[in-house]
């Protein structure tokens, strides 16, 4: 027991003389070093006392390393040179570190443009597909299609008129091509057919009194056969006539009674409506006017105008 307190107290007196020996010395990141002995220091700060008594004050953050052994100027070069390297190659690193991190950035920038790209043109193809449905959908969209009752009225006052105004040019022409024409035939029929009735009722020449001779008087009647035949006939194509016209009128008729689904409305350049157009303008008359007669301030006009508008 008595041996390791002399032991311990050995080495304590040891490491005092040591020290006291010894300095230390304070190495700065400056390159700048100063020797003495440490008697404070914390986080913050450092305190050295110089041989000459001196108190010096160091901050941590200036403070390269410590040491507690007196070294020479070369021992601190060295220290000095080996704590630049490490500082060149950790600043080397990291411009290394920060180009290959730019590098990186300007390759994901590379990429979101490329992305964004292709999703502009993504999205301009869907608006192309998305009017390609569109106009499909327009073009074999079913409307509801009903009985057109202005088609009927039209097509009743003459035919072909009706499928003209639901813009059916084509059947419009049919009808009224082939009504017409059965119109003429039958005005023609009725004409023949007429002359022939006359021709029949008026005929006085069956009845003539022939003398001869000796013989006495002999009645001869003319074969009105002739007469009679082509009365008939002519009734006949009068009567065919009026069944063709009667025909045509019903047909289109009918026809004007099919569903029709409902028709864009056509439009003029500045935006009217084709078709027949009603306007009522009142004009009320001027109360301060000049005039010798008593003035009625409820006095005024009304003018109607009347207009057809069509699109070539």
């Amino acid at each position: 027991m008595n041996l390791n307190i002399k032991l311990y107290f050995s080495l304590l007196l040891f490491l005092i003389i040591t020290l006291s020996i010894f300095p230390e010395t304070v190495i700065l990141k400056s390159g700048k070093s100063f020797k003495g002995s440490v008697i404070d220091q914390n986080i913050d700060y450092l305190k050295l006392k110089d041989k000459e008594g001196n108190v010096l004050q160091f901050q941590r953050n200036d403070i390269l390393k410590v040491t507690y052994r007196d070294l020479d100027e070369k021992e601190v070069n060295k220290i000095v040179d080996v704590a630049n390297q490490k500082s060149e190659s950790s600043a080397n690193a990291s411009d290394e570190l920060n180009d290959d991190l730019i590098t990186g950035l300007m390759e994901q920038n590379k990429q979101i443009i490329a992305l964004s790209n292709e999703v502009v043109s993504l999205s301009r193809e869907l608006e192309k597909q998305n009017q390609r449905i569109e106009t499909i959908e327009k073009t074999f969209k079913v409307a509801p299609k009903r009985i057109r009752w202005g088609v009927v009225a039209r097509s009743a006052i003459l035919p072909g008129l009706g499928q003209y105004h639901w813009d059916e040019p084509i059947w419009g022409s049919v009808y009224l091509t082939t009504f017409l024409g059965a119109l003429v035939h039958y005005n023609n029929s009725l004409n023949d057919f007429q002359k022939a009735k006359s021709d029949y009722q008026n005929d006085f020449r069956s009845l003539i009194i022939l003398n001869t001779g000796n013989a006495g008087i002999v009645f001869n009647f003319f074969d009105k056969n002739n007469l009679s035949s082509e009365y008939k006939k002519t009734a006949k194509s009068l009567n065919t006539a009026a069944d063709v016209l009667v025909g045509v009128f019903l047909i289109n008729l009918i026809d004007s009674l099919l569903y029709r689904a409902d028709k864009d409305p056509v439009l003029t350049s500045d935006g009217k409506k084709t078709g027949l157009n009603l306007k009522a303008e009142v004009y009320q008359m001027d109360p301060f006017a000049l005039s010798s007669k008593p003035q009625n301030f409820s006095s005024g006009n009304v003018e109607y105008k009347i207009g057809y508008t069509w699109v070539f």
